[in-house]
């Protein structure tokens, strides 16, 4: 993605949208590093539990066994006050455009609002 925006005139922001926390807070620092300065990123990550069948057919959490970043950041724990924690992540690592997808509700964002104004 990052190489097509560089060639692609007129480019003004590269977002990911409605992926993990965890995929959010990895990305953001390798597209903000990939990207011109003066293309602008951001994200609207997720706050639901990923799950996934198990080999038997029943529920499992597919994020037990997924490489975490750090707790903090695991999507059962995503309270408003978390998210922002990791919006605060992503902003230090360059993301300039925020917000939030399934699972974020205007709790969430005035969070981000209160920390960030």
């Amino acid at each position: 993605a990052a190489e097509a925006c560089r060639e692609i005139e007129g480019v003004e922001a590269v977002l990911l949208n409605c992926q993990s926390i965890e995929a959010t807070s990895k990305a953001i620092p390798r597209l903000r590093q990939s990207l011109h300065p003066s293309i602008r990123v951001g994200a609207y990550a997720n706050g639901m539990t990923v799950s996934a069948k198990d080999g038997d057919g029943s529920q499992k959490d597919a994020t037990q066994n997924a490489p975490k970043i750090e707790d903090k950041y695991n999507p059962k724990l995503t309270d408003p006050e978390k998210y922002a924690e990791a919006v605060s992540d992503w902003i230090t690592d360059g993301a300039s455009i925020v917000g939030g997808c399934c699972g974020i509700f205007p709790e969430h964002i005035r969070a981000l609002k209160t920390r960030h104004g």
